[in-house]
């Protein structure tokens, strides 16, 4: 089993991963001089029973799994600095799978500092999740069940970049990425990657005037352990002109490229590229942003729909982009608000490096459900809509996530369809007592008849105990269907958890 400290049959890979943690500290170290530092342990045991630990079709086998989790929260803001780490081990004892016993490490952390005011900045990021090797199985989001279709994956990225004002009127970016993206106990296809990234911009300064225009030079090359190296490359520039401060309408003229060593069920994946877009601020509450234009694959299109109210935010979303595995994993959509704020005005979607920082002022709330797929190692167009609906009330919250991503494989004629839907309610029936009810419903769709579907319900009661202790009881089931008979299955569960912070 991975662990953070490179002490096990993946010492070397490890290690390096635990080096680049350590190096978040050392980084944050130069420029923590007055920055504000909250650090926050905490430890929960849980007890759950499932009745089909395997989440078999035909061998259906129960058991009991003991689950303590020590954590800790490392928060630090100064005027040069923001840093945000989290990291648990998950362990899990298995009653009467006691082979199954395993301890799961998982970090979500990020640096965002200032070395050179106004001038040199660096990002950095660390993360190791669990995330499932086939999609056709399926699998818990918690590690619990099911446990044999699952893979560590750390993944790190280190990004300087230095900004510059050119005269009164224009600006420039000059910056370079660094990531790995690395598996452990993986019995899938993914492989293990770096990545290496340059990109220029040179743009006209806010408010300058009328007309704003950019340049932006994109270079990004991966290289696979196991598998061909790929490059892309980009230029292109946008012309832009503001018609009314609420309105204003854009032209994006460049080129792109890519070469991968792999025949492409595509004719060409080079070739020119244009896309035309406006942004229009309806009223105070309302927002629409759209483009349309045309790329190596076709017709593309985009738009991006933002309602806010007292209590209730409206999202709805389309977008095309090409992607790999390995930028889903680095990159993901959160919910992203004002600094102590839920819902509401200044709240809304975006897209953000898993672990980086949101602009200064705002704070992730969570990171929103979306397709996950297969560790296939191949560009795709992705195609993605969201929609999302938040709202609050005096004792209650309740939250929508509809998503629909469609992949097109650039490779390979095996396409994907996920969609699905995440409904949540939660409503404080006294000043210590919560409740939480989720149900969600997936579908895949793959062109080689292996569709599912899944269906999900959790219901949680939560105490608060003390000041800084709380207690939860939770009943959940899941059922999945498949075309393969082997992939169908249901569990239910029930578990009771306590967690004290200190």
């Amino acid at each position: 089993m991975a662990t953070i400290m490179g002490i096990t049959d993946n010492g070397p890979r490890n290690l390096l991963q635990s080096r680049c943690v350590l190096s978040l500290f050392l980084i944050s170290s130069v420029t923590a001089y007055g920055a504000q530092w909250t650090i926050t342990p905490s430890v929960t045991a849980k007890d759950t029973y499932s009745d089909n630990i395997n989440l078999s079709n035909n061998n259906k086998q129960s058991d009991q799994v003991l689950e303590i989790v020590p954590a800790i929260r490392i928060q630090g803001e100064g005027r040069r600095l923001r840093l945000n780490f989290d990291y648990n081990a998950q362990g899990l004892h298995y009653f009467e799978n006691t082979n199954d016993d395993e301890v799961n490490h998982r970090l979500q952390s990020g640096l965002s500092s200032e070395l050179i005011e106004d001038h040199l900045f660096l990002n950095a990021t660390a993360n190791i999740t669990q995330q499932l090797i086939d999609e056709r199985r399926g699998g818990s989001n918690d590690n619990i069940s099911g446990s044999d279709n699952l893979s560590d994956v750390f993944t790190y990225e280190i990004n300087p970049y230095w900004q510059q004002k050119l005269g009164s009127e224009t600006e420039t970016v000059l910056g370079v990425r660094y990531n790995e993206v690395n598996y452990s106990g993986n019995n899938g296809s993914g492989t293990d990657s770096s990545g290496q990234s340059l990109y220029w911009s040179v743009n006209s300064a806010p408010g300058v005037g009328p007309v704003f225009w950019r340049f932006d030079y994109n270079y990004d090359e991966v290289d696979y352990e196991s598998q061909n190296d790929t490059e892309r490359q980009s230029e292109s520039i946008l012309v832009g002109y503001q018609w009314t401060p609420k309105f204003n309408t854009s032209l994006t003229v460049g080129y792109e490229s890519q070469d991968n060593d792999i025949d492409n069920i595509r004719n060409d994946t080079d070739g020119a590229f244009w896309l035309a877009g406006m942004e229009w601020a309806l009223s105070r509450k309302t927002s629409l942003s759209a483009q349309y234009g045309k790329r190596y694959y076709g017709d593309t299109y985009g738009f991006n729909l933002s309602h806010q109210r007292k209590r209730s935010v409206f999202t709805l979303s389309y977008s095309e982009q090409q992607q790999t595995i390995r930028d889903q994993i680095l990159i993901g959509n959160f919910w992203v608000c004002p600094e102590g704020v839920l819902i509401g005005p200044g709240c809304g979607q975006e897209q953000l490096r898993v672990g980086d920082n949101p602009e200064s002022g705002k704070e992730i709330v969570l990171q929103l459900p979306g397709g996950t797929t297969s560790q296939v190692d191949d560009y795709f167009i992705s195609k993605d809509t969201n929609l999302g609906w938040y709202h609050v009330r005096k004792r209650d919250s309740f939250n929508v996530n509809a998503y629909r991503q469609e992949r097109e494989f650039q490779t390979r004629n095996n396409n994907e369809l996920v969609h699905g839907i995440n409904v949540g309610w939660n409503r404080r029936l006294s000043r210590k007592v919560t409740s939480n009810v989720n149900l969600g419903w997936s579908t895949n769709d793959f062109e080689d008849n292996s569709d599912s579907n899944t269906w999900t319900a959790t219901f949680q009661l939560q105490r608060q105990l003390s000041r800084d202790m709380s207690g939860a009881l939770e009943f959940a089931t899941q059922k999945r269907t498949s075309d393969i008979e082997t992939n169908e299955y249901t569990e239910n569960r029930i578990s009771v958890s306590i967690r004290k912070t200190f």
